[in-house]
């Protein structure tokens, strides 16, 4: 398969996983809002790697079930018109059907497969220069010397393989690294900032980052966006998912701690919204300890909030998740062409083509005399069949009628052409011989439902 070839097949497997997944994740918002705090956290998360998976499912078993029958197709949105450039109506040379068939012009959909890579290897381009420039900047902070604090950093679960640098320019609390964190950003005269319950509190907090490698799912994350970054869906899904990893890490690092002592936590991170300006987008590699105003009053709530969850929405999301995916896991059912059995006492017409029909067939027109008529040598229809046929071997093969009829050139095209050959193919030998070819091109292509011999 050529460049070009896989462009299409990537654009429109991208598309349709795209939809898919923004029908998916509108299910997923729509219980968020719904039962609001009533989920467990974990529950949010597992939905929102759900989201991710139909993304990049490779994928999508036909099922009548799917939500994609309800839609009309999107083939036509990411690829061409299937466009023949044989003659059909009046004769032309055959020289010039070759010419034809021999220039593939890029289309509607070419230019936006284009668009999308483009766009795609940019985004991704600019956060990889992000990184190297933070990566140079922190390189050069001044490493925290204060013992004492490096005694909590450690006691607090953060390795040693951790650098902890001072952040004088914004007072950030973060952590950073590639695909695993490197440092630990930490505000000079933190501890005149925080009191030591608040302090082991944010540490335990960013361990829980190291520990649960959300630089790598950040990465993830973003090269989902990336690839689908004409979806706004997708991108709010990345926002919900770093939001709901947030309040993973805070029940992990407050586990069974007292109410007092998660106030203690609470007024920490009120301290950090004082002393830092929110952080509405930032590089993959650099996980600040909050983001956005709105995220924080979401992480106080679920902080104060020291009650088991109920069992029945728990129990419902998950039912109700399990029947959306099958609906949007699925693509449509794509019946192929099905043989009605003849009525009892009809004779089924068949068009008389000049071709033999086979032995036993009642409705069979026998020809006249004992050989088939033959179409001249100087007819359109041989014409045509010469230029199909590129090695001279009296037959035209799937590989031959691909490479002559333009919007073909992708697994449905190939699929639709095996399908023709299967119906005008008499002898059964997998490819078209003149007589089979000619009645292809007088009939077959024109009336899809019509079988030969």
């Amino acid at each position: 398969m050529s460049a070009p070839e896989w462009g299409m097949e990537a654009a429109e497997w991208t598309f349709r996983n795209s939809v898919s997944a923004a029908m998916f994740f509108l299910f997923v918002w729509a219980v968020f809002v719904f039962f609001k705090d009533r989920l467990s956290s974990g529950l949010r998360i597992t939905l929102l790697v759900l989201v991710g998976i139909r993304l990049f499912l490779p994928f999508s078993p036909a099922s009548s079930l799917s939500i994609n029958t309800w839609f009309p197709s999107t083939r036509g949105l990411v690829e061409p018109a299937t466009i023949e450039t044989l003659p059909t109506g009046r004769e032309a040379p055959v020289s010039t059907v070759v010419n034809q068939t021999s220039a593939h012009p890029v289309g509607f959909a070419g230019v936006c497969t284009i668009l999308w890579i483009s766009v795609l290897l940019g985004l991704f381009a600019l956060a990889v220069i992000s990184q190297i420039v933070t990566r140079r900047k922190i390189e050069r902070l001044k490493e925290v010397d204060d013992a004492d604090l490096l005694s909590l950093v450690r006691e607090c679960g953060i390795p040693h393989s951790v650098r902890v640098v001072e952040s004088p320019d914004r007072k950030t609390i973060a952590v950073f690294g590639s695909l695993r964190v490197t440092h630990l950003l930490l505000p000079r005269h933190v501890t005149t900032l925080y009191d030591r319950k608040e302090i082991t509190g944010i540490l335990r907090h960013e361990s829980e980052h190291i520990c649960g490698n959300d630089l790598l799912w950040n990465w993830l994350v973003f090269a989902m966006q990336c690839w689908h970054w004409f979806n706004p869906f997708v991108w709010i899904a990345g926002r919900y998912w770093r939001s709901e990893r947030e309040i993973v890490c805070d029940h992990a690092a407050l586990g069974n701690l007292s109410d007092s002592e998660r106030r203690s936590y609470g007024s920490a991170l009120i301290k950090a919204l004082e002393i830092n300006r929110p952080m509405v987008a930032g590089s993959p590699a650099l996980v600040p300890f909050f983001r956005h105003k709105s995220e924080l009053k979401l992480r106080l709530h679920y902080i104060m909030k020291n009650r088991p969850y109920q069992f029945v929405p728990q129990l419902g999301t998950i039912v109700l998740a399990f029947a959306f995916a099958i609906a949007t896991f699925t693509s449509a059912d794509e019946k192929g062409d099905v043989k009605r059995p003849d009525e009892p006492g009809k004779a089924v017409e068949k068009p008389d083509t000049g071709i033999p029909k086979k032995d036993g067939d009642p409705g069979g027109k026998k020809p006249e005399g004992d050989k088939p008529r033959v179409a001249p040598d100087n007819s359109k229809e041989a014409k045509v069949f010469k230029a199909y046929d590129k090695n001279q071997d009296s037959f035209v093969d799937d590989k031959e009628m691909e490479a002559m009829m333009e919007g073909k050139q992708n697994s449905r095209g190939r699929r639709e052409i095996r399908k023709a050959i299967d119906r005008a193919d008499q002898d059964n030998d997998g490819k078209l011989n003149k007589q089979e070819f000619i009645w292809w091109y007088t009939v077959g292509r024109r009336d899809e439902k019509a079988e030969n011999g």
